[in-house]
């Protein structure tokens, strides 16, 4: 008991480490030592203790163990039969491997390994016939150490292509025959949930909605670094971060990401997934909140894509306001052109890498988009909402970023003071679009740039109306940054039309939303109404203890004059000419 420190697992295993050496005999239940105490030499560890017992299973039985310990804490005699079979074949740049291991042997060897003197698996609970786990996981995980590098790589590259066969059966088969065994990326699992519908991704998903993806993940990041390898682990890195992401798991989206990304940044030959794994860590940062890191990925990733030369905020502001004209008169040679091609709503996928980069390059372009609109750089928000909609229209099949595009376009006319007209085609482009595509999250997005434009125009009644239909929609989505968009900006337009109740109650809710996802960009923006709101209603020290932490320049400058601090006030408000602090709010 010293020796084990009240660890169970230890004095169980010291236990059976003596019986197995000779040093106790157990008869019905009843042990007796058979030597003095000073004559046992006591193992330092449970893992010196295990790696003792471990020696004396034959080798066939050790080398099973061993392969079942790659496969994780939980395993299939199916799966272990898999791994041997595949690891006999011939992969690039290696030779077969074969294990000795008699394929008939195994169901056996592993009944002795659960029922005979050896102890070490169990049966799992709850499942089909064949499906074991180690007693314990300490016993998987010395047997995985003790395992050759070499060999773990291999078995790790013949479990993957395991769980691939298995999934690709399953989509065939539209079920799913998974067991729990594989390990885990981390200890925070990801949890396979659908996809939420206000997913702001506009790539093809459906591999992300399958089974055994952490599984996939688990084994393709221990096979090795090859080439062939790293493009499997970026691509279910990819797609279970895809996952974490729409589920508003940013800590594990940021792990698979940027695992992703050093992936593709350490083999030249995988430099064509450095863009599209920058997009999605660029729209990580956006839900955090984090503007200036999410548009400086997004740029990266354009040029990675070689769309774009330079950062677009180092171009000249006429070479950027040229290509905007030049893409608006394309468009309107398409919408008058009898022989234009529109993509088409239900059509066929973008299966292509040609299609799935314009995918890429556009869904880029839209977010961009969105961030100069938030930064109020209308210029740079129109060239950016332009490139989305025109790469989106050469797609075969209707995908969110156009509904994002004409929805941003449609931000964008208001603001600069286009034609009626104008704002009218985008108006009514956006919401068909969002109709056909039958996208709840793209409809509420729409609708929120609608009812912008109309509070804009002080039309109070059908702003109000299109906020109150986007409120509906998106109470039932799990995007709680879109939420956020919609309550600020009702709250927004409620302190414009002169409620200021509504108003501060719409703020408070969305500044608590954003409080517990610590998005500091729209904390800002929910402050800054909530002060505007203490000031309209001669709440002065209140409104004043909110600002005194923003950099919302100009109102706090108002706020100083009227607490009859003149001298500062004046300093404020020269710093909000001097500063290049970006102002959040209606365009």
């Amino acid at each position: 008991m010293d020796r084990s420190a009240g660890n169970p697992l230890f004095a169980k295993e010291f236990a059976l480490a003596m019986r197995d050496e000779g040093l106790i005999s157990c008869v019905d239940g009843v042990c007796e030592l058979l030597v003095r105490l000073d004559q046992i030499d006591f193992p330092p560890s449970v893992e010196a203790l295990i790696t003792s017992r471990f020696d004396r299973l034959p080798p066939a039985s050790l080398l099973l163990l061993k392969v079942a310990a790659v496969c994780g804490s939980e395993f299939s005699v199916d799966m272990l039969l898999a791994m041997l079979a595949t690891a006999k074949k011939s992969e690039s740049g290696t030779q077969p491997l074969s294990l000795g291991i008699d394929s008939a042997q195994v169901g056996p060897t592993l009944e002795n390994l659960v029922s005979g003197e050896a102890d070490m698996l169990r049966r799992a609970e709850g499942s089909r016939p064949g499906d074991f786990v180690f007693k314990h996981r300490y016993l998987q995980e010395v047997a995985y150490e003790l395992t050759a590098e070499e060999l773990k790589e291999r078995l790790h590259s013949a479990a993957a292509a395991y769980f691939e066969e298995l999934r690709d059966k399953e989509k065939q088969l539209g079920t799913d025959t998974s067991i729990r065994s594989g390990g885990s990326f981390n200890s925070r699992r990801v949890r396979g949930t659908p996809r939420s519908p206000c997913a702001h991704d506009d790539l093809p998903t459906t591999d992300s909605q399958q089974p055994h993806l952490e599984a996939l993940v688990y084994h393709w990041t221990r096979a090795g670094r090859s080439t062939r390898v790293g493009k499997a682990a970026v691509k279910y890195l990819k797609l279970l971060g895809d996952q974490a992401l729409d589920n508003f798991s940013l800590v594990e989206a940021k792990e698979l990401h940027e695992m992703a990304f050093r992936y593709a940044t350490d083999d030249e030959a995988l430099k064509q997934e450095r863009g599209p794994l920058q997009r999605r860590m660029a729209r990580r940062h956006y839900l955090q909140g984090e503007a200036a890191a999410a548009e400086e990925l997004l740029t990266a990733a354009l040029i990675a894509f070689d769309a774009e030369r330079t950062p677009l905020n180092m171009q000249a502001d006429g070479s950027v306001a040229w290509r905007s004209r030049l893409l608006r008169l394309r468009h309107m040679r398409q919408r008058i052109s009898p022989f234009s091609h529109w993509p088409v709503a239900g059509g066929a996928p973008a299966n292509s890498p040609e299609d799935a980069d314009l995918l890429e390059v556009a869904a880029c372009y839209e977010q961009l988009a969105q961030l100069h609109l938030v930064g109020h750089r209308v210029r740079l928000a129109e060239y950016c909402a332009r490139r989305a909609l025109s790469l989106g229209l050469r797609l075969p099949s209707l995908t969110p970023v156009v509904a994002r595009s004409y929805a941003a376009l449609l931000q964008v006319a208001a603001s600069s003071g286009a034609s009626s007209r104008t704002v009218s085609y985008f108006k009514s482009r956006a919401l068909r679009t969002c109709h056909q595509l039958g996208e709840n999250a793209q409809l509420v997005f729409t609708f929120l740039a609608v009812a912008i434009h109309e509070a804009s125009s002080a039309k109070w009644a059908l702003a109000r109306d299109y906020f109150h239909r986007a409120l509906e929609i998106v109470s039932d989505l799990k995007d709680l940054r879109l939420w956020e968009d919609v309550v600020s900006h009702t709250g927004h337009a409620q302190f414009y039309a002169g409620d200021f109740t509504p108003s501060l109650v719409n703020y408070q809710a969305a500044l608590q939303s954003a409080q517990d996802r610590q998005d500091k960009q729209m904390e800002n923006r929910c402050n800054s109404g909530i002060a505007a709101i203490y000031l309209a209603t001669r709440r002065t020290a209140d409104a004043h203890a909110i600002l005194k932490n923003t950099n919302s320049y100009g109102q706090l400058a108002l706020c100083l004059l009227r607490l009859g601090h003149a001298d500062q006030a004046m300093s404020y408000a020269c710093l909000l000419y001097t500063s290049p602090s970006p102002r959040d709010g209606l365009l």
